[in-house]
Protein backbone atom coordinates (compact mmCIF):
# COMPACT_ATOMS: atom_id res chain seq x y z
CA UNK A 1 0.00 0.00 0.00
CA UNK A 2 1.27 3.39 -1.13
CA UNK A 3 -0.22 6.77 -0.44
CA UNK A 4 0.50 10.61 -1.14
CA UNK A 5 -1.42 11.55 1.87
CA UNK A 6 -4.22 10.47 4.65
CA UNK A 7 -7.21 11.86 5.77
CA UNK A 8 -8.23 11.38 9.33
CA UNK A 9 -11.12 11.98 11.56
CA UNK A 10 -10.68 12.97 14.90
CA UNK A 11 -13.40 12.79 17.23
CA UNK A 12 -14.86 15.67 18.92
CA UNK A 13 -12.82 16.33 22.08
CA UNK A 14 -9.72 14.55 20.99
CA UNK A 15 -6.30 16.40 21.27
CA UNK A 16 -3.94 15.90 18.39
CA UNK A 17 -0.77 15.78 19.37
CA UNK A 18 1.23 14.49 16.65
CA UNK A 19 0.73 13.06 12.94
CA UNK A 20 3.40 10.81 12.06
CA UNK A 21 3.93 8.60 8.86
CA UNK A 22 7.15 5.77 8.39
CA UNK A 23 8.31 5.87 4.89
CA UNK A 24 9.68 2.67 3.66
CA UNK A 25 12.30 2.26 1.00
CA UNK A 26 15.49 0.34 0.07
CA UNK A 27 18.51 1.03 2.08
CA UNK A 28 19.89 3.58 -0.58
CA UNK A 29 20.52 7.36 -1.17
CA UNK A 30 19.84 9.83 -3.94
CA UNK A 31 23.12 10.39 -4.49
CA UNK A 32 23.07 12.12 -8.41
CA UNK A 33 21.24 15.08 -8.85
CA UNK A 34 19.89 17.14 -12.46
CA UNK A 35 19.05 21.35 -12.56
CA UNK A 36 18.48 23.39 -15.88
CA UNK A 37 17.04 26.33 -16.96
CA UNK A 38 13.42 24.73 -17.44
CA UNK A 39 11.75 24.34 -14.29
CA UNK A 40 9.60 21.63 -15.81
CA UNK A 41 12.45 19.13 -16.75
CA UNK A 42 13.78 19.48 -13.04
CA UNK A 43 10.58 18.40 -11.66
CA UNK A 44 10.58 15.48 -14.43
CA UNK A 45 13.85 14.21 -13.24
CA UNK A 46 12.87 14.41 -9.44
CA UNK A 47 9.39 12.78 -9.63
CA UNK A 48 11.08 9.99 -12.28
CA UNK A 49 13.76 9.03 -9.42
CA UNK A 50 11.18 9.19 -6.95
CA UNK A 51 9.24 7.06 -8.67
CA UNK A 52 12.20 4.18 -9.17
CA UNK A 53 12.98 4.80 -5.27
CA UNK A 54 9.56 3.51 -4.63
CA UNK A 55 9.89 0.80 -6.25
CA UNK A 56 12.93 -1.10 -5.11
CA UNK A 57 12.12 -3.34 -3.00
CA UNK A 58 13.59 -7.11 -2.50
CA UNK A 59 14.21 -6.74 -6.42
CA UNK A 60 12.48 -4.28 -8.96
CA UNK A 61 8.71 -3.56 -8.95
CA UNK A 62 6.81 -2.67 -11.49
CA UNK A 63 4.66 -0.63 -9.21
CA UNK A 64 3.47 -0.90 -5.44
CA UNK A 65 0.10 -0.38 -5.63
CA UNK A 66 -1.29 -3.02 -7.84
CA UNK A 67 1.32 -5.75 -8.29
CA UNK A 68 4.84 -6.34 -7.48
CA UNK A 69 6.07 -8.14 -9.90
CA UNK A 70 9.98 -8.67 -11.18
CA UNK A 71 9.36 -7.82 -14.76
CA UNK A 72 12.37 -7.72 -16.58
CA UNK A 73 10.32 -4.72 -18.91
CA UNK A 74 9.84 -2.63 -16.20
CA UNK A 75 13.34 -3.61 -14.51
CA UNK A 76 15.17 -2.58 -17.38
CA UNK A 77 14.73 1.50 -17.12
CA UNK A 78 14.76 1.56 -12.99
CA UNK A 79 18.50 -0.74 -12.82
CA UNK A 80 19.35 2.20 -15.42
CA UNK A 81 18.28 4.91 -13.82
CA UNK A 82 19.65 3.59 -10.76
CA UNK A 83 23.22 4.28 -11.60
CA UNK A 84 21.98 7.84 -12.23
CA UNK A 85 19.94 8.69 -9.07
CA UNK A 86 21.54 6.44 -6.17
CA UNK A 87 24.46 5.28 -4.40
CA UNK A 88 26.13 2.07 -5.15
CA UNK A 89 24.17 0.44 -2.88
CA UNK A 90 21.33 0.11 -5.20
CA UNK A 91 23.90 -1.76 -7.20
CA UNK A 92 22.72 -4.86 -5.48
CA UNK A 93 19.22 -4.90 -7.12
CA UNK A 94 20.78 -4.41 -10.45
CA UNK A 95 23.16 -7.42 -10.19
CA UNK A 96 20.08 -8.96 -8.85
CA UNK A 97 18.37 -8.80 -11.86
CA UNK A 98 21.50 -9.19 -13.96
CA UNK A 99 21.36 -12.85 -12.48
CA UNK A 100 18.22 -13.55 -11.92
CA UNK A 101 17.66 -17.01 -14.12
CA UNK A 102 15.22 -16.53 -17.10
CA UNK A 103 12.21 -17.41 -17.32
CA UNK A 104 11.28 -17.39 -21.42
CA UNK A 105 7.40 -18.44 -20.91
CA UNK A 106 7.44 -15.34 -18.82
CA UNK A 107 6.60 -12.04 -20.83
CA UNK A 108 9.97 -12.98 -23.86
CA UNK A 109 9.30 -9.82 -25.14
CA UNK A 110 10.74 -8.15 -22.35
CA UNK A 111 13.76 -10.52 -22.10
CA UNK A 112 14.66 -9.22 -25.34
CA UNK A 113 14.35 -5.41 -23.98
CA UNK A 114 16.57 -6.29 -21.26
CA UNK A 115 19.34 -8.93 -22.80
CA UNK A 116 20.93 -6.61 -25.02
CA UNK A 117 22.55 -3.19 -24.72
CA UNK A 118 19.81 -1.78 -22.12
CA UNK A 119 19.99 -4.39 -20.01
CA UNK A 120 23.25 -6.40 -20.06
CA UNK A 121 26.25 -4.43 -21.23
CA UNK A 122 24.61 -1.15 -19.47
CA UNK A 123 25.18 -2.45 -16.11
CA UNK A 124 28.63 -3.94 -17.41
CA UNK A 125 29.74 -0.47 -18.75
CA UNK A 126 28.42 0.72 -15.32
CA UNK A 127 29.88 -1.63 -13.02
CA UNK A 128 32.74 -3.19 -14.82
CA UNK A 129 31.56 -6.99 -13.43
CA UNK A 130 32.77 -8.86 -15.42
CA UNK A 131 31.78 -12.23 -13.43
CA UNK A 132 28.29 -11.85 -13.52
CA UNK A 133 28.43 -11.11 -17.45
CA UNK A 134 30.52 -14.26 -17.52
CA UNK A 135 27.98 -16.26 -15.31
CA UNK A 136 25.20 -15.56 -17.49
CA UNK A 137 26.71 -15.69 -20.73
CA UNK A 138 25.64 -19.21 -21.54
CA UNK A 139 22.26 -18.43 -20.88
CA UNK A 140 21.84 -15.46 -22.30
CA UNK A 141 23.35 -17.70 -25.30
CA UNK A 142 21.04 -20.16 -25.22
CA UNK A 143 17.85 -17.98 -24.65
CA UNK A 144 18.63 -16.24 -27.78
CA UNK A 145 19.92 -18.69 -30.33
CA UNK A 146 17.35 -21.68 -29.19
CA UNK A 147 14.87 -20.73 -27.23
CA UNK A 148 13.23 -17.42 -28.77
CA UNK A 149 10.78 -18.02 -30.74
CA UNK A 150 9.31 -14.79 -33.11
CA UNK A 151 5.56 -14.18 -34.14
CA UNK A 152 4.69 -14.71 -30.06
CA UNK A 153 1.07 -12.99 -29.76
CA UNK A 154 1.46 -13.31 -26.52
CA UNK A 155 4.84 -11.50 -25.34
CA UNK A 156 4.87 -8.28 -25.04
CA UNK A 157 6.61 -5.06 -26.05
CA UNK A 158 4.95 -2.47 -24.51
CA UNK A 159 1.96 -0.75 -22.88
CA UNK A 160 -1.05 0.40 -25.01
CA UNK A 161 -4.24 -0.30 -27.22
CA UNK A 162 -2.31 0.17 -30.30
CA UNK A 163 -1.58 -2.56 -32.72
CA UNK A 164 2.02 -2.36 -32.40
CA UNK A 165 3.91 -3.35 -35.34
CA UNK A 166 5.96 -6.46 -33.72
CA UNK A 167 7.68 -8.11 -36.05
CA UNK A 168 9.87 -5.31 -37.03
CA UNK A 169 10.43 -4.41 -32.75
CA UNK A 170 11.32 -7.54 -32.03
CA UNK A 171 13.55 -7.89 -34.96
CA UNK A 172 15.54 -5.25 -33.89
CA UNK A 173 15.55 -6.04 -30.51
CA UNK A 174 16.93 -9.49 -31.32
CA UNK A 175 19.09 -7.69 -33.48
CA UNK A 176 21.04 -5.60 -30.94
CA UNK A 177 20.60 -8.40 -28.39
CA UNK A 178 23.15 -10.47 -30.87
CA UNK A 179 25.22 -7.56 -30.91
CA UNK A 180 25.79 -7.35 -27.10
CA UNK A 181 25.95 -10.84 -26.94
CA UNK A 182 29.29 -10.55 -29.41
CA UNK A 183 30.60 -8.20 -27.34
CA UNK A 184 30.10 -10.37 -24.11
CA UNK A 185 31.81 -13.27 -26.00
CA UNK A 186 34.98 -11.44 -26.57
CA UNK A 187 34.89 -9.72 -23.21
CA UNK A 188 34.71 -14.04 -21.59
CA UNK A 189 36.92 -15.10 -24.26
CA UNK A 190 34.46 -16.94 -26.25
CA UNK A 191 35.80 -16.08 -29.15
CA UNK A 192 34.69 -19.26 -31.02
CA UNK A 193 30.84 -17.82 -30.49
CA UNK A 194 31.89 -14.94 -32.95
CA UNK A 195 31.55 -16.24 -35.85
CA UNK A 196 27.88 -18.47 -35.91
CA UNK A 197 26.75 -14.26 -34.14
CA UNK A 198 28.00 -12.63 -37.01
CA UNK A 199 26.15 -14.74 -39.30
CA UNK A 200 22.72 -14.48 -37.29
CA UNK A 201 23.38 -10.43 -37.51
CA UNK A 202 24.66 -10.43 -40.96
CA UNK A 203 21.42 -12.52 -41.95
CA UNK A 204 18.96 -9.64 -40.18
CA UNK A 205 20.99 -6.93 -41.69
CA UNK A 206 21.04 -7.58 -45.28
CA UNK A 207 17.50 -8.67 -44.96
CA UNK A 208 15.55 -6.19 -43.05
CA UNK A 209 15.26 -3.54 -45.74
CA UNK A 210 13.70 -5.91 -48.53
CA UNK A 211 11.41 -6.95 -45.87
CA UNK A 212 9.82 -3.76 -43.83
CA UNK A 213 11.27 -0.58 -45.99
CA UNK A 214 8.52 0.91 -47.51
CA UNK A 215 9.87 4.13 -48.82
CA UNK A 216 9.15 6.23 -46.31
CA UNK A 217 9.18 4.14 -43.17
CA UNK A 218 9.52 1.11 -41.73
CA UNK A 219 6.18 -1.21 -41.33
CA UNK A 220 5.33 -4.66 -41.37
CA UNK A 221 2.22 -6.85 -42.66
CA UNK A 222 1.09 -6.95 -39.51
CA UNK A 223 -0.16 -3.35 -39.30
CA UNK A 224 -1.53 -0.65 -41.42
CA UNK A 225 0.10 2.22 -40.53
CA UNK A 226 3.70 3.03 -39.43
CA UNK A 227 4.62 2.25 -35.65
CA UNK A 228 6.85 5.02 -33.98
CA UNK A 229 8.18 2.51 -31.75
CA UNK A 230 9.41 0.12 -34.75
CA UNK A 231 10.74 2.97 -36.57
CA UNK A 232 12.46 4.57 -33.38
CA UNK A 233 14.22 1.01 -32.78
CA UNK A 234 15.30 0.51 -36.13
CA UNK A 235 17.42 3.35 -35.82
CA UNK A 236 18.67 2.44 -32.38
CA UNK A 237 19.73 -0.89 -33.57
CA UNK A 238 21.52 0.61 -36.34
CA UNK A 239 19.43 -1.07 -39.27
CA UNK A 240 18.00 1.82 -40.00
CA UNK A 241 21.24 3.72 -42.25
CA UNK A 242 21.69 7.45 -42.08
CA UNK A 243 20.18 8.18 -45.54
CA UNK A 244 16.68 7.15 -44.09
CA UNK A 245 16.29 9.19 -41.04
CA UNK A 246 14.58 12.51 -42.44
CA UNK A 247 11.70 10.30 -43.96
CA UNK A 248 11.63 8.30 -40.48
CA UNK A 249 11.55 11.47 -38.86
CA UNK A 250 9.18 13.56 -41.14
CA UNK A 251 6.34 10.53 -41.55
CA UNK A 252 6.36 8.60 -38.22
CA UNK A 253 8.07 10.21 -35.10
CA UNK A 254 6.54 13.67 -35.76
CA UNK A 255 3.09 11.82 -36.59
CA UNK A 256 3.09 8.95 -34.35
CA UNK A 257 2.48 8.71 -30.12
CA UNK A 258 1.53 5.03 -29.98
CA UNK A 259 4.61 4.66 -27.44
CA UNK A 260 3.56 4.40 -24.03
CA UNK A 261 5.79 6.17 -20.94
CA UNK A 262 7.84 2.58 -21.12
CA UNK A 263 8.69 2.95 -24.68
CA UNK A 264 8.96 6.28 -25.44
CA UNK A 265 12.97 6.17 -24.47
CA UNK A 266 13.49 4.33 -27.36
CA UNK A 267 11.57 6.64 -29.40
CA UNK A 268 13.88 10.18 -27.19
CA UNK A 269 16.72 8.03 -27.93
CA UNK A 270 16.25 7.66 -31.28
CA UNK A 271 15.32 11.36 -31.93
CA UNK A 272 18.09 12.20 -30.34
CA UNK A 273 20.72 10.11 -32.40
CA UNK A 274 19.29 11.62 -35.15
CA UNK A 275 20.45 15.11 -33.78
CA UNK A 276 16.22 15.92 -32.92
CA UNK A 277 16.88 16.31 -29.32
CA UNK A 278 14.40 19.57 -29.73
CA UNK A 279 12.27 17.57 -30.87
CA UNK A 280 12.18 15.11 -28.65
CA UNK A 281 12.50 17.25 -25.11
CA UNK A 282 9.39 18.61 -26.62
CA UNK A 283 7.52 15.51 -27.49
CA UNK A 284 8.96 14.62 -23.72
CA UNK A 285 7.27 17.70 -22.30
CA UNK A 286 3.88 17.39 -23.95
CA UNK A 287 3.41 13.45 -23.12
CA UNK A 288 4.25 14.32 -19.44
CA UNK A 289 2.60 17.85 -19.07
CA UNK A 290 -0.32 16.08 -17.26
CA UNK A 291 2.02 14.63 -14.76
CA UNK A 292 4.74 17.54 -14.73
CA UNK A 293 1.79 19.77 -13.22
CA UNK A 294 0.02 17.55 -10.89
CA UNK A 295 0.96 17.54 -7.17
CA UNK A 296 1.33 14.09 -6.95
CA UNK A 297 5.07 13.38 -6.56
CA UNK A 298 5.51 10.18 -8.82
CA UNK A 299 4.66 9.40 -12.25
CA UNK A 300 2.18 7.32 -13.31
CA UNK A 301 1.78 3.65 -15.08
CA UNK A 302 0.40 5.69 -18.11
CA UNK A 303 0.45 9.32 -19.46
CA UNK A 304 -2.69 10.28 -18.77
CA UNK A 305 -5.72 9.35 -15.83
CA UNK A 306 -8.99 9.68 -16.66
CA UNK A 307 -9.72 12.32 -14.07
CA UNK A 308 -6.96 14.05 -15.55
CA UNK A 309 -7.44 14.55 -19.08
CA UNK A 310 -10.60 12.13 -19.82
CA UNK A 311 -8.38 10.93 -22.70
CA UNK A 312 -8.16 7.17 -21.27
CA UNK A 313 -11.29 6.47 -19.61
CA UNK A 314 -10.44 2.70 -18.72
CA UNK A 315 -7.26 4.19 -17.12
CA UNK A 316 -9.17 4.40 -13.72
CA UNK A 317 -6.76 1.32 -12.16
CA UNK A 318 -3.92 2.33 -13.48
CA UNK A 319 -0.63 2.58 -10.93
CA UNK A 320 0.28 6.15 -9.87
CA UNK A 321 3.94 5.15 -9.44
CA UNK A 322 5.39 3.06 -12.09
CA UNK A 323 8.87 2.46 -12.33
CA UNK A 324 9.29 2.23 -15.76
CA UNK A 325 9.62 5.94 -16.77
CA UNK A 326 12.63 6.55 -17.76
CA UNK A 327 13.24 10.83 -17.50
CA UNK A 328 16.03 10.57 -15.03
CA UNK A 329 18.25 8.93 -17.31
CA UNK A 330 17.17 10.55 -20.44
CA UNK A 331 18.58 13.46 -19.08
CA UNK A 332 21.33 12.87 -17.26
CA UNK A 333 22.43 11.02 -19.64
CA UNK A 334 21.60 11.76 -23.14
CA UNK A 335 20.65 15.12 -22.76
CA UNK A 336 23.40 16.16 -20.19
CA UNK A 337 25.49 13.84 -21.89
CA UNK A 338 27.22 11.65 -19.20
CA UNK A 339 27.80 7.55 -20.08
CA UNK A 340 30.80 5.26 -19.49
CA UNK A 341 32.70 4.30 -22.79
CA UNK A 342 34.59 1.69 -20.93
CA UNK A 343 33.56 -0.77 -18.14
CA UNK A 344 33.34 0.43 -14.58
CA UNK A 345 33.86 4.07 -16.12
CA UNK A 346 37.64 3.73 -16.51
CA UNK A 347 37.14 5.42 -19.77
CA UNK A 348 33.55 8.03 -20.28
CA UNK A 349 31.91 10.95 -22.20
CA UNK A 350 30.39 13.61 -21.50
CA UNK A 351 28.97 15.12 -25.08
CA UNK A 352 25.63 17.34 -24.16
CA UNK A 353 23.01 17.59 -26.25
CA UNK A 354 21.24 19.87 -23.92
CA UNK A 355 19.10 21.23 -27.81
CA UNK A 356 17.15 24.57 -26.25
CA UNK A 357 18.23 24.45 -22.41
CA UNK A 358 20.98 27.14 -21.42
CA UNK A 359 22.03 25.72 -18.72
CA UNK A 360 22.38 22.52 -16.65
CA UNK A 361 23.80 20.99 -13.70
CA UNK A 362 24.09 17.35 -13.45
CA UNK A 363 25.89 14.85 -10.88
CA UNK A 364 26.58 10.73 -12.03
CA UNK A 365 27.52 8.89 -9.49
CA UNK A 366 30.07 6.66 -11.21
CA UNK A 367 31.55 4.07 -9.47
CA UNK A 368 34.62 5.74 -9.88
CA UNK A 369 33.53 8.77 -8.10
CA UNK A 370 31.06 11.66 -8.65
CA UNK A 371 31.15 12.96 -12.37
CA UNK A 372 29.64 16.50 -12.06
CA UNK A 373 29.12 18.91 -14.75
CA UNK A 374 28.18 22.64 -14.89
CA UNK A 375 27.25 23.43 -18.73
CA UNK A 376 25.98 27.12 -19.49
CA UNK A 377 25.52 28.45 -22.81
CA UNK A 378 24.94 31.62 -24.07
CA UNK A 379 24.80 33.30 -27.40
CA UNK A 380 28.77 34.47 -27.14
CA UNK A 381 30.04 31.92 -24.72
CA UNK A 382 29.46 27.78 -24.33
CA UNK A 383 31.33 26.96 -20.85
CA UNK A 384 31.37 23.75 -19.56
CA UNK A 385 33.46 22.89 -16.33
CA UNK A 386 33.97 19.32 -15.38
CA UNK A 387 34.51 17.18 -12.06
CA UNK A 388 35.84 14.22 -13.13
CA UNK A 389 37.28 11.34 -10.57
CA UNK A 390 41.30 10.56 -10.20
CA UNK A 391 42.20 7.57 -12.78
CA UNK A 392 39.51 7.84 -15.00
CA UNK A 393 39.83 9.30 -18.24
CA UNK A 394 36.95 11.67 -19.78
CA UNK A 395 36.48 12.40 -23.59
CA UNK A 396 34.82 15.82 -23.78
CA UNK A 397 32.62 16.87 -26.84
CA UNK A 398 30.76 20.47 -27.13
CA UNK A 399 27.95 20.39 -30.10
CA UNK A 400 28.56 21.88 -33.11
CA UNK A 401 24.99 22.93 -33.70
CA UNK A 402 25.82 25.22 -30.37
CA UNK A 403 27.56 27.57 -32.81
CA UNK A 404 25.51 30.19 -35.13
CA UNK A 405 28.41 30.56 -36.99
CA UNK A 406 29.82 28.10 -39.84
CA UNK A 407 33.67 28.74 -38.78
CA UNK A 408 32.85 28.00 -34.96
CA UNK A 409 31.32 24.65 -36.29
CA UNK A 410 34.35 23.71 -38.51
Amino acid sequence: MSGEGAIYTIPAGVTVKAVKYRETGFDTEFAGSFECNDNDYNILWHKAARTAYICMRDHFYDCPDRERVGFWGDGTPELNQCFYVFDSSAHLLAKELVLRKLEPKFYPGQHLEFLGDYGLWFYYLQTGDLESIRAVYEPTKTFLFETYQFGNKQTWFDWGKEVKDAAVIETCFYYNCLGTLKKMALATGRDTDVALIDQKLERIKSTFDSQYWKGSYYMSSQVTTPDDRANAMAVNAGLADRSKWEAIYENVLTKQTYASCFFDRWVFEALCTMGKQEYAMLRMYERYKTMISCSFTTLWEHYDRWWASHIDAYDDASSLNHGWNPPALLLSQTIAGVEPVEPGWRTYQVMPKEAFLTAIKVVVPSIQGNVAVDLKKTAAEYALNLTSPTGTTAIVGIPKGSFPSSKASR
